[in-house]
């Protein structure tokens, strides 16, 4: 699908437009009534992966009107695989927002389907996604299991999980990270990053160099986070991921703060702040302010 191509490679208003003109096609008065089958888990996905879109976006309520819209499209066939993969995609909406607590109930439900009906993409996206939504929330030991459930739910022959399903890994290095797990983080962070290259999936990079740099900066590496994080922002904006630019602010100015330096800290924080305020992030600005009020 050129929609989904252009989400990957990170031309993001150009995978939108294309999400919205395939939409358009399905709300056409002279469309066929009798093909509802094929036609409404498509219609029902396009509204799911233009969610997540608009999340990359920053563009946070339309991407949750979005989401909830295409599980209301599937579920009026009882499609599971589309219902499985649409709760993966906003249950990611979640997380991108900074709101694990609420991913985690989503998550939870597309795998509960996912296992029932035997969808396995659906399997392993809930459950990647449930393990870092956990691992977000802090529950480690719990993170970890449902991990394992998606691993063990990788295809027969398959060398490791769909990396459009975990997100190039982000998914794993995040319960690695959570967990303490830092040179298998790193190791892991740095595979993810080398597969985007090689698949030309520029739209994951931003997000996989912030998680680098929390690895780099666990590790004490400051420079290297620095440098991560440098790439991502640049990245970040130049290519609108709006809710990574909030991230990779406050992660420079976590690095600011802890080499002693709080103007730079301080200056990339209130960066953090301004974005944040704009693309509704309330979570991440509280965290923001937290890191504001310890300089």
């Amino acid at each position: 699908m050129a929609a989904t191509t252009c989400r990957d490679v990170g031309t993001l208003n150009e995978a939108l437009t294309a999400y919205e003109q395939g939409e358009a096609l399905f709300l056409a008065p002279d469309r066929p009534r009798d093909l509802a089958g094929l036609i409404v888990p498509i219609h029902a996905s396009l509204c799911s992966w233009r969610a997540e879109t608009l999340a990359l976006l920053g563009r946070f309520r339309e991407a949750l009107d979005a989401g909830k819209e295409g599980l209301r499209i599937a579920s009026t066939i009882s499609h599971a695989q589309t219902l499985s993969m649409g709760r993966s995609l906003l249950g990611h909406v979640y997380l991108l927002r900074g709101d694990p607590e609420s991913a985690v109930s989503v998550f939870e439900s597309g795998l509960l389907g996912a296992e029932e009906d035997g969808v396995v993409v659906g399997i392993i996206a809930n459950a990647a996604g449930l393990a870092a939504a956990l691992a977000l929330t802090g529950d480690t030991d719990r993170a970890a299991d449902f991990l394992t459930r998606a691993e063990q739910a990788r295809p027969a022959g398959a060398r490791e999980l769909p990396v459009r399903l975990t997100k190039y890994r982000a998914m794993t290095v995040t319960v690695f990270l959570a967990m303490k797990r830092f040179d298998e983080a790193l190791t892991v962070v740095g595979g993810g990053l080398e597969l985007a290259d090689a698949h030309g999936a520029r739209g994951y990079r931003a997000g996989l160099l912030r998680l680098r740099a929390e690895v780099q900066t666990e590790l004490g590496l400051h420079e290297a986070a620095i440098q991560s994080l440098q790439e991502g922002l640049n990245l970040a904006t130049n290519i609108g991921q709006r809710a990574e630019m909030v991230r990779c602010c406050l992660g420079l100015g976590r690095v600011y703060r802890v080499r002693n330096e709080p103007s730079r800290a301080k200056e990339y924080l209130e960066q953090a702040a301004a974005i944040g305020r704009d693309v509704d992030m309330p979570r991440e600005l509280l965290r923001i302010e937290r890191e504001i009020s310890s300089l």
